[in-house]
């Protein structure tokens, strides 16, 4: 039996994939979105992504690449925008493309493994996608990459050549061939495995062990051993390397930290290095944790710590509030002396005038005694 857009509702013929669902309907990847066929009775529902608010920001390709259906029911849309995951029970959609961990925003292929994880390949890269529900029903997402620094071909992957075998082996298509990933291998998420601080960079410049910047000596010993570094307010940019202790990084976002004092968010390292960088941190004692991901996406047990002390600028220094403390008792104790000595002068010169006259007065009115005593002598 053909199914045409003549005769049932298919909105078109173009169909780029076909795949089964767990409960056994079709799910077709078309120019429309997807479809998806019951083979009994060859019903037809079309499908679409309804522009809600949450769809508002998120610019999606309607020429689905290839469309998946889980085991979990979400259904998977790969396109030139990425993938898309949509929770057709609660309405729930979510785009994942370079910006959440993609090696490239063209989505070519997706399918699960054995192990229910997910496996999305793009033209440059491939990404192991954990679904993780959380307790209010919705679903949140860890995204672990591997390119051509992991061993695997550089790419571009061909579109929808990407298969799991029974015995857990992914099979990626490419244009230099075939690349076969043991997803049982990647282990069981319980990595032991403890971050190390492995370096410091100072604007630009790798900072030796005795070596001093400035005249002082901010790294006395390896940066993992020394466990804190001071640095002046002027050096508030710097970058720190991150490894392990199994002397290598085989992932590019194999870790997560977080600044107590700063920011309490967990924060992924950056697709390109595992490095950590800060610019224009604030005066203040702060330190840095920093864990491994597990295999699975999620954060390990085993945490490292690194003090990490931001000097204050030269006008918050102790010697800088002793002066403004010097200035203000001057200003407070030495006002007083002051007005008194400028007013002293004016006191005086205008005192003596005073006091002549008094004089003047005083004298007059002993010589007007002396008069009335001898005129009244006279009389006698």
């Amino acid at each position: 039996k053909a199914i045409t857009t003549d005769n049932s509702v298919l909105k078109t013929v173009w169909t780029n994939s076909i795949s089964t669902a767990p409960n056994g309907w079709l799910v077709l990847g078309n120019s429309e979105y997807y479809a998806l066929i019951n083979p009994g009775n060859f019903k037809v529902i079309n499908g679409t992504l309804p522009q809600d608010n949450d769809m508002k920001a998120i610019t999606v390709s309607t020429a689905t690449t290839q469309a998946f259906m889980d085991s979990r029911g979400l259904l998977w849309l790969v396109s030139p925008s990425g993938v898309v995951i949509y929770d057709r029970k609660t309405g729930q959609k979510t785009l994942l493309d370079m910006k959440s961990g993609l090696h490239g925003s063209n989505a070519v292929a997706v399918t699960e493994d054995t192990r229910h994880s997910m496996w999305v390949a793009t033209d440059h890269g491939v990404s192991n996608i954990t679904p993780l529900k959380q307790e209010d029903g919705s679903w949140a997402y860890t995204v672990r990459s591997f390119n051509d620094r992991d061993g695997l071909q550089p790419g571009p992957f061909n579109q929808r050549a990407i298969y799991c075998s029974r015995s857990g082996e992914l099979l990626i298509g490419g244009q230099d061939g075939l690349d076969i990933i043991n997803t049982l291998n990647l282990g069981d998420g319980n990595t032991k495995e403890r971050p190390v601080f492995s370096g410091l960079v100072l604007f630009d410049h790798e900072v030796e062990v005795g070596e001093k910047i400035d005249g002082n000596v901010i790294l006395e010993k390896a940066l993992d051993m020394q466990g804190e570094i001071s640095l002046a307010y002027h050096q508030n940019q710097f970058t720190i390397h991150m490894a392990s202790d199994n002397g290598g990084v085989n992932n590019s976002t194999r870790f997560v930290y977080q600044l107590k004092g700063f920011n309490d968010k967990w924060i992924k390292t950056t697709a390109i290095n595992p490095d950590i960088t800060y610019m224009s941190l604030p005066s203040g004692s702060y330190t840095l944790c920093v864990r491994m991901l597990k295999d699975d996406g999620t954060m390990g047990d085993v945490e490292s710590q690194l003090k990490i002390t931001i000097g204050s600028p030269w006008y918050r220094s102790w010697w800088a509030w002793l002066c403004y403390l010097l200035i203000f008792l001057a200003v407070f104790f030495g006002w007083k002396p002051v007005v008194k000595w400028i007013k002293r002068p004016r006191t005086q010169h205008s005192q003596s005038p005073r006091g002549e006259q008094t004089k003047q007065t005083e004298e007059s009115s002993e010589d007007d005694i002396e008069e009335a005593v001898l005129m009244d002598d006279e009389e006698d």
